[in-house]
């Protein structure tokens, strides 16, 4: 594709697409509890017109000719396959909490560059909770940087506002923890002296290329 050759630096990739987040979670919020059209786009799985605002909006910011296109809610566009870069798109993950009126769910994209991804970000608008992260430069939450460690089973979080962390590439077992009731689950890799942390998508978005062994880490325990 023309252009695709062109060096792209991926910290300002991952700060156009933390602007793109917080703009496109303002566009989810006038709809979040309130009277929002749904429907279903197979046989269990729910979409909103919410859904589809924040996908178009998402493809009006992002999108270059350069760059292959793979939305949750867009129309598979077949030549994103002969890209060299490609964003992947989840406009709204969580869409039955959402249609719930609860507050587990968030917006996430990434940047992929020749299989891998090299900036990211996920935002949670009922919480002003944006993960970022840039291939090389580590990963952050609301501007505060985040480490991954040496990992321990997922059990309940000692305390409110506590992460609990484990590793390895299974998702851990269902504890008092675990997802959707309780908490909300991020993804990453390990850190490492020369990719750096890096942020990916929730476990449920589609991603390509290969990612380091990943760390999940559940915060803002929900309160019983």
């Amino acid at each position: 594709m023309p252009g695709s050759e062109a060096r792209i630096d991926p910290r300002d990739e991952t700060q156009k697409l933390e602007h793109a987040l917080r703009a496109a979670g303002a566009i989810a919020l006038k709809f979040f509890r309130g009277n929002v059209r749904s429907w279903f786009k197979s046989e269990d799985s729910p979409v909103s017109e919410a859904d589809i605002a924040v996908d178009r909006f998402l493809r009006e910011v992002l999108a270059r000719p350069d760059i292959g296109w793979l939305s949750e809610e867009s129309e598979d566009d077949l030549s994103r396959l002969e890209a060299r870069r490609l964003y992947i798109v989840d406009p709204i993950d969580g869409t039955r909490s959402y249609l719930a009126g609860r507050p587990d769910w968030s917006i996430a994209a990434a940047l992929v560059e020749d299989g891998r991804p090299v900036a990211a970000a996920i935002f949670a608008p009922t919480d002003d909770e944006m993960f970022v992260a840039t291939a090389g430069g580590g990963a952050s939450l609301n501007g505060r940087p985040l480490h991954a460690t040496p990992g321990s089973p997922c059990g309940a979080p000692a305390s409110p506002g506590r992460s609990a962390i484990s590793t390895g590439w299974r998702r851990p077992r269902p504890t008092s923890c675990a997802r959707p009731k309780s908490t909300r689950w991020r993804c990453a890799s390990p850190a490492s002296p020369r990719a750096g942390s890096m942020l990916a998508s929730p476990p449920s978005m589609p991603m390509t290329g290969t990612l380091r062994p990943p760390i999940f880490w559940c915060t803002k325990p929900a309160a019983s």
